[in-house]
C-alpha cells in the first residue's frame, strides 16, 4: 500500500464561504462514513448506488476506508467534525481508467463539494 498522501490534506471553502477539511479517507473513518451514509435521503443513495442501498455492509465499510492511494483513492470532506462528502475513484485494471462515484450530504448539497472532490 502507498503511503498516506499528506499533500492531499488541506481547508478549503464551499460556494458560500464555509471552510471545511478536505483529505484521503483512512480506516479510522469507518465509523464516520456509517453515520454519513445513516443521513442521507433515500434520493441520494438511490443516485448513488443505483438502487435500494438503506445500509453499508462491514465488507464495504473496510472496502471503502481501506484504499492503496494510488489505484484506489477516496477523499472526504470533513465539516463540524463530520463526513460531508465522499469522492472515490478505483482503477480499472491496468488501464488509464477508472470507476469515479461522488456523494455529498444532502444539508451540504450545492455548494460546489462534488466539483471540488473532482478537482
Amino acid at each position: 500500500m502507498a503511503e498516506y498522501p499528506a499533500e492531499l490534506d488541506r481547508d478549503v471553502r464551499t460556494l458560500d464561504g464555509t471552510v471545511v477539511h478536505l483529505r484521503p479517507i483512512r480506516p479510522d473513518d469507518a465509523a464516520r462514513l456509517v453515520a454519513f451514509h445513516s443521513r442521507l435521503s433515500s434520493y441520494s443513495v438511490y443516485l448513488r448506488y443505483f438502487g435500494f442501498h438503506p445500509t453499508l455492509s462491514e465488507a464495504e465499510v473496510d472496502r471503502f476506508t481501506r484504499v492503496d492511494y494510488r489505484d484506489r483513492l477516496a477523499l472526504v470532506v470533513v465539516a463540524d467534525g463530520r463526513l460531508g462528502a465522499v469522492g472515490r475513484y478505483d482503477r480499472l485494471g491496468d488501464r488509464s481508467e477508472a470507476e469515479v462515484a461522488f456523494l455529498v450530504d444532502d444539508e451540504l448539497q450545492h455548494q460546489g463539494l462534488g466539483t471540488l472532490l473532482l478537482d
